[in-house]
């Protein structure tokens, strides 16, 4: 392999940087001699914009100089060239090229680096390449790794991207456009999926011999899809959009008396990619969970089939561990086929329903399926010809040995999922759920990834993965 070669020497630039952050120190002197005159409340926040904006300035200027100084060091120029030729496909040293890069505050501040490409662009085809230097640093998309990360926090944290980028405006001093929020995001969803593999570690999980609970559910969303042929009148696409489950994954921590440990932070992601990838998920990561040693797994879900089959083969796999494993049905989820059983009985009226239910409901809590069952059974008998009556009672006898709500009460274990469905509501229903919001898929892979590790107060190991992802999954 040959030597890199250093970039050829620009003595104008790094002086232009620094007589940059020059200028941007005498406008802050000038301020601390000559303090402007505050009368009212007015002046005093005029004054605190300029400050800001002097400060804003100041910073951006100073990570100019200090980051342009690492990517033309011989360490940095050396690895780039090693990356650049081990990618899967090799890239090959262009030129040396001015880029804007955007740092956490203020402007964007313009560095001179290597560019590396697979071959020249032509109007058919894109230029494919990349500054190698940059992305040892942790620069993706002309964005500093901070930066990236404020503009994801900001874009899960509120309600739409607009928002989001009037707020980065006004209060983080950082300019930036709708399009630019959205591409930053989604790459930065994006990188950290492709790391976490490799960054578990940076996980945090606390505490020995704790009871685990492992929750699995779905929200909805609606999905973008752009439709073939012509555009619009106005050049837009025309596109539908259709409904979508996100599945989600809940993993928690249970204190001695059976509430949710505050200490312990959660696990929680999610994936549209269906019940396969959701449990490729979980397989990731039940080893940091399982190396805790806990003392009681609990498994709860609603009924679907295609949860539970995969749940069974985790047991019997052996993947989690020696802790005693206790499978249980959301009892709230049972109840609603109770009411789904009471309603399809053609001789009850509606008072008799509703005492029906409730009586069978004491009999479920107190963990007496075969008695439930039973009286169902007795319905059925005066109903034959009723098929829904006879579809609930098959949702109890298929899951007749996941009702043990009465054991699970004594051992301080929860019977319902309402962490699992806060989750939902949070990550789903609060941010990418509402009347006139849609998604492209990749977009919402993205938000699912970054909005659950937020709310989940993971933030800074999701901003870690992100600055660190492999190079295949930036080319």
């Amino acid at each position: 392999m040959t030597a890199a070669v250093n970039p050829p020497a620009d003595p104008t630039h790094p002086e232009q940087l620094s007589e940059r952050a020059e200028a941007c120190l005498a406008a802050l002197r000038t301020v601390l001699r000559n303090p402007p005159v505050v009368r009212s409340a007015t002046d005093l926040q005029q004054a605190e914009q300029d400050c800001a904006r002097h400060c804003d300035e100041l910073l951006a200027a100073l990570m100019g100089v200090v980051t342009q100084v690492a990517v033309t060091h011989p360490r940095i120029t050396e690895a780039a060239h090693r990356m650049a030729r081990g990618a899967p496909k090799p890239l090959k040293k262009s030129d040396v090229r001015t880029v804007g890069i955007q740092f956490r505050r203020g402007p964007k501040v313009k560095l001179r680096c290597v560019y590396y490409r697979r071959r020249p662009g032509d109007c058919h085809h894109r230029e494919k390449g990349m500054f190698p230097a940059l992305v040892l640093l942790g620069i993706h998309a002309r964005v500093s790794p901070d930066a990236a990360a404020q503009m994801a926090r900001s874009a899960c944290a509120v309600g739409s991207l607009d928002e989001a980028a009037a707020w980065l405006r006004d209060s983080a001093g950082l300019h930036v456009d709708v399009k630019t929020l959205r591409t930053v995001t989604r790459a930065f969803g994006q990188r950290a999926r492709a790391a976490l593999p490799s960054h578990l570690q940076d996980l945090k999980t606390q505490g020995q011999e704790r009871k685990l609970v492992i929750s699995v559910d779905g929200g909805r969303l609606r999905i973008r899809q752009d439709k073939p042929g012509a555009r619009t009148a106005k050049g837009r696409r025309r596109y539908h959009t259709d409904w979508r489950e996100p599945l989600l994954l809940h993993i928690y921590a249970l204190n001695e008396n059976g509430r949710l440990d505050r200490s312990f932070n959660p696990l929680i992601d999610g994936t549209l990619g269906g019940i396969d990838a959701l449990f490729d998920l979980l397989r990731l990561y039940l080893p940091l969970f399982t190396a805790l040693q806990p003392t009681h797994i609990l498994l709860i879900a609603d009924g679907a089939r295609s949860i539970w089959k995969r749940f069974e083969k985790l047991i019997s796999e052996g993947i989690l561990g020696s802790a005693r494993t206790i499978q249980l049905i959301d009892f709230y989820h049972a109840v609603e086929h109770l009411g789904a059983f009471a309603e399809a009985c053609p001789s009850y009226s509606r008072p008799r329903r509703s005492r029906w239910r409730n009586q069978v409901r004491k009999l479920l809590r107190a963990g007496k399926i075969e008695a439930v069952i039973a009286d169902m059974d007795r319905i059925i008998a005066v109903h034959p010809g009723v098929a829904t009556l006879k579809t609930e009672r098959n949702y109890f006898l298929r899951n007749r040995h996941r009702f043990s709500y009465a054991w699970a009460r004594r051992l301080r274990l929860p019977i319902g999922s309402g962490p699992m469905e806060s989750a939902i509501r949070r990550v789903i229903n609060l941010r990418l759920k509402g009347p006139g919001i849609f998604w492209h898929e990749t977009n919402a892979e993205a938000m699912i990834l970054i909005r659950a590790f937020y709310k989940a107060h993971r933030w800074d190991e999701l901003s870690r993965c992100a600055c660190q992802p492999p190079l295949e999954a930036i080319l």
